[in-house]
């Protein structure tokens, strides 16, 4: 990958990330992927590193959201018996 390429798409991401109204929608889904029980594992870590991502370009009013959002994920992982 180009470094040209890398900063598009970095770019694209702190553009997406930087709308509240985009960081709420993916909230949204978030909470749906780890309040089903048809999640899959990897369905739960793209959701994981997509709340980690958000997390570094969000604006900082809703922050403290997305920090609670990644830290329920992370509680209810367990539930989930990922690794049986």
């Amino acid at each position: 990958m180009s470094l040209d390429i890398h900063c598009q798409q970095n770019d694209e991401l702190v553009e997406y990330y930087s709308n509240k109204k985009n960081c709420f929608a993916d909230i949204c889904q978030a909470r749906k992927a780890f309040g089903s029980t048809e999640t899959t594992v990897e369905q739960y870590d793209a959701m994981e590193k997509g709340l980690g991502i958000m997390l570094l370009w969000c604006p900082d009013e809703i922050r403290s959201i997305v920090e609670a959002t990644l830290f329920e994920a992370e509680f209810r992982r367990p539930y989930f018996n990922f690794d049986d």
